[in-house]
């Protein structure tokens, strides 16, 4: 009854008894820890039990079920406690010693009892101070245990949420790389459609100004030859007068004809020429840098930068001294790998350097962004801690945007040399005592880092540079481009060239003036020549048309006669081609003769041969089997007369003492009895004689039958190979066969084409008729040599042999009918049924698709 009410009280996951049950939707009741743990692992909110999902989240406590735990396990523990003062079952003692071999209480008395002899007490006491002693020891364990437990439960806790954490930031940061790829190729399709529009416009343009420019011309031939006309139809003395105006005019009007300007249409690949590639190769570019810092180093002569970029790169690679002259008189660049990842640094020459002119220092600065091509992630302007911000470092951030245009100051950061110098003033107090110095550092987006150049070891200088870095790219989604900075010079460049648009605009108003006077002028002269050259042109124009008709008759003529060349040497050369290919058609057509006459010539050699060799193996086999029996015959015969004899001997021998003691009457009945016996004695050895002869035939048949299976097996797999083979090599030349003449046949003329059908079907009905014949004959004859051996060695053979005579005589019924159509699948059937034939039943198959292939080639010549 307790365990049974135990039972009722135990959790169905942890089975322990419950520890604060709730109630489930269910029905069921299970721990609440346990049901919040089971929850957690499945991911699910479902029963433990039945597997219903819960509509709680939160389910409510069993109260009842929690007090009957209780109570359960407060009468168990007193029922525990109490049993220190049980009595023995044995003598009804108090339990008060403990034996130590048997491992239980004993009483008193137990102690001399026989089933304790010579066993080992101690008080119960003792034994339990001892026992509680271990079992403190071992829970202390467990304790540490669970402690351990709990404490690696709370990490793992963490680690869930920190991989919950890095999970979500590394899907941010993937979007984010994604969306990356995803703007740089939606900005390259628009810088590549930008620019196919630009060079639209630009060719439009010109176009337009070269249709104005033919308009012109248009207009003053119309007016040249209007003029002309007008003055061919005045009075001869009036046209005598003009004509060397109108003749000067009418030169003037004739002379170069406008062509179509070169380059006049968009050039095409340079827009999708590799455009696919182009694209990669920027993007794995730009994949490539990603990890890659190029930083350049800005600032006047004397502010450190030599010094700081040794800092950056961990190792002296440009020259620095302390000194106020200018150190760096070119840009160089240096690489190095700082904190596991490639830095490259630029150097420049110090701006307001007295030893080179200004236009020397702008066009050595702006080498640095091809330098540190595809360009810079960063500039870093360098001002020492302790200079004065002067006029010219007030110029500095104004030269640089002209030099890299507005943009470049999201791509700068105020780099302090010489940080040492601050003691223990804090740097924001620094910038924060100039209002100009903090304006300076606020167009730079509030950035700024401080470094100590003396105490080059010190690398976290250089991590949070690098970290400010990565700061800003992620802010401008990139780096200062190499097209940033063209932008830029395009910019001035465009500055440039509207200031010298103005001025050309004012020039050419002027000379537009000058132009229309010198137009007026021209147009008055024009008139007057075009008045004299009106009558030259009419001359001219029927001079010309005169020429022209010659022109065109002697063309005509010209082009009769290469006609009529071109196609008499077409003729000629079609007669040429057509006898090569009739030459070629036969020689193809008797080299696939010879090939096949061969190949059934060796196939029937091959097959004879093979018959005859298994005809000897069988006979020697059959020889060995006769000789094997008869051996065993007159071994068994020889064993049963010498066990007869010797049995005869025995017999003979005790009748003959039984004859003595016998009288005469039982002797015969004895001799008669021992006939009777002799008799039966002989019939039961002739009968296992006969029995034993019988399971040794029956053994020799099934062994010669699995020989015989075994060979025609073999025989079988041989024969596939070799078709396979066979129907591979006709196969492929079937095909190369096929794919010539259907070439061929396209080129051909239709009454050709029929010509050529009723040549090659006169030679396949000739080719048909001789292949039958020549079978007929070999199957007749190797028919009559072969029948009685087959027949009595297999009748299914003759079987075989009569049925295939009968689909050959149908086969050759059916070439005979189908003159028209099929001839090569006949004559394939025919040839593969006569060389399967010859093979025997087990090449049958393998005769069928040789014959079938060659059907199939001559079926392609036809």
């Amino acid at each position: 009854m307790a365990s049974q009410s135990e039972e009722d009280y135990i959790c169905p996951v942890c089975c322990e008894i419950f520890k604060t049950p709730v109630f489930l939707s269910c029905s069921h009741s299970v721990c609440k820890e346990c049901l919040h743990q089971f929850w957690r692992t499945k991911g699910t909110q479902e029963c433990p039990v039945c597997r219903r999902r819960s509509s709680k989240d939160d389910p409510p406590v069993n109260l009842v079920l929690k007090n009957l735990c209780e109570s359960f396990l407060k009468e168990r523990n007193e029922v525990r406690s109490s049993g220190s003062e049980e009595i023995c079952s044995l003598h009804s003692e108090k339990l008060k010693l403990f034996c130590q071999e048997d491992k239980q209480p004993v009483c008193v008395v137990c102690v001399n009892s026989q089933n304790h002899d010579n066993h080992k007490f101690r008080p119960i006491d003792e034994v339990v101070s001892s026992y509680k002693e271990e079992l403190n020891t071992a829970l202390k364990t467990l304790q540490r245990k669970l402690k351990h437990n709990e404490t690696m439960k709370g990490e793992f806790e963490e680690t869930v949420e920190i991989i919950k954490s890095q999970a979500e930031h590394t899907e941010r940061q993937i979007k984010q790389q994604f969306e990356k790829l995803h703007q740089f190729l939606r900005d390259e399709e628009e810088a590549t459609i930008t620019a196919l529009r630009e060079e639209e416009e630009q060719k439009k343009q010109m176009m337009k100004e070269k249709l104005e420019e033919i308009n012109r011309h248009i207009s003053a031939l119309s007016h040249s030859i209007r003029d002309t006309e007008e003055m061919m139809n005045t009075s001869d003395v009036c046209f005598l007068k003009k004509f060397p105006v109108s003749m000067e005019r009418v030169q003037i009007s004739s002379q170069s004809d406008p062509q179509t300007p070169p380059g006049a249409l968009i050039h095409v690949p340079r827009y999708l020429g590799n455009l696919s590639f182009r694209v990669w190769k920027k993007m794995q570019d730009i994949v490539q840098n990603m990890s890659e810092r190029r930083l350049v180093l800005l600032g006047r002569t004397g502010a450190g930068k030599s010094a700081a970029g040794n800092t950056i790169l961990g190792q002296k690679e440009f020259k620095s001294d302390l000194c106020m002259d200018s150190v760096t008189s070119e840009c160089s660049e240096r690489h190095a790998t700082v904190s596991g990842r490639s830095v490259s640094v630029v150097d420049t020459p110090g701006l307001f350097d007295t030893q080179m002119t200004h236009e020397e220092i702008m066009m050595e600065i702006a080498k640095s962004v091809y330098l540190s091509s595809p360009g810079p992630h960063a500039f870093l302007i360098v001002f020492p801690v302790n200079m004065r911000f002067t006029e010219h470092e007030q110029q500095i951030p104004q030269i640089i945007e002209m030099m890299f245009g507005q943009e470049v100051l999201k791509y700068s950061i105020i780099l302090f040399t010489y940080g040492d110098l601050l003691k223990q003033k804090n740097i924001e107090e620094h910038i924060n005592e100039n209002i100009k110095f903090r304006h300076l550092v606020q167009q730079c987006g509030g950035r700024y880092h401080v470094f100590n150049n003396e105490d080059e070891n010190n690398r976290e200088q250089n991590i949070d540079l690098l970290q400010k870095i990565d700061t800003m790219i992620e802010q401008n989604d990139g780096y200062y481009s190499n097209q940033m900075y063209e932008d830029a010079h395009r910019f001035r460049q465009l500055e440039e060239e509207r200031r010298k648009r103005e001025e050309e605009k004012r020039k050419q108003e002027v000379e537009k003036k000058i132009q229309e006077e010198t137009e007026r002028l021209m147009n008055e002269q024009l008139q007057r020549m075009r008045e004299e050259m009106e009558a030259k042109q009419r001359e001219e124009e029927e001079r010309k048309l005169q020429e022209e008709k010659q022109r065109q008759e002697e063309n005509e003529r010209l082009m009769k006669e290469q006609l009529q060349r071109m196609r008499e040497e077409m003729e000629a050369k079609q007669r040429e081609e057509e006898e090569i290919k009739l030459q070629e058609e036969k020689q193809r057509q008797e080299e696939n003769e010879r090939l096949m006459k061969e190949q059934l010539q060796r196939m029937r050699e091959e097959m004879e041969a093979k018959q005859r060799e298994e005809e000897e193996i069988k006979l020697q086999e059959e020889k060995q089997r006769q000789e094997e029996t008869e051996r065993l015959m007159k071994e068994n015969e020889q064993k049963i007369r010498e066990e007869m004899e010797a049995k005869q001997r025995s017999e003979l021998e005790r009748v003959k003492v039984e004859r003595q003691r016998e009288e005469e009457v039982r002797k015969q009945q004895e001799e008669k009895q021992r006939r009777e016996d002799m008799e039966r004695v002989r019939k039961e050895i002739e009968k296992r004689i006969r029995v034993e002869m019988e399971v040794k035939k029956k053994e020799e048949e099934q062994r010669k039958q699995q020989e015989e299976k075994q060979r025609q097996e073999e025989s079988e797999r041989l024969m596939k190979e070799k078709e396979q083979i066979i129907r591979k090599e006709m196969e492929a030349k079937q095909r190369s066969e096929l794919e010539r003449v259907k070439v061929e046949r396209q080129r051909e003329e239709e009454v050709r084409k029929q010509q050529e059908e009723k040549q090659r079907r006169e030679e396949m009905e000739r080719v048909r008729k001789e292949i039958e014949k020549k079978v007929r004959a070999d199957l007749e004859e190797q028919m009559k040599k072969e029948n009685m051996s087959n027949t009595k060695r297999d009748p299914g053979i003759a079987k075989f042999v009569k049925e295939y005579e009968q689909e050959l005589n149908l086969s050759a019924s059916a070439v005979n009918k189908s003159s028209h159509t099929g001839y090569g699948a006949i004559i394939g059937d025919v040839i593969g049924g006569a060389v399967g034939l010859l093979a025997g039943p087990a090449g049958a198959a393998a005769g069928a698709a040789a014959g079938a292939a060659t059907g199939a080639v001559m079926n392609a010549f036809r």
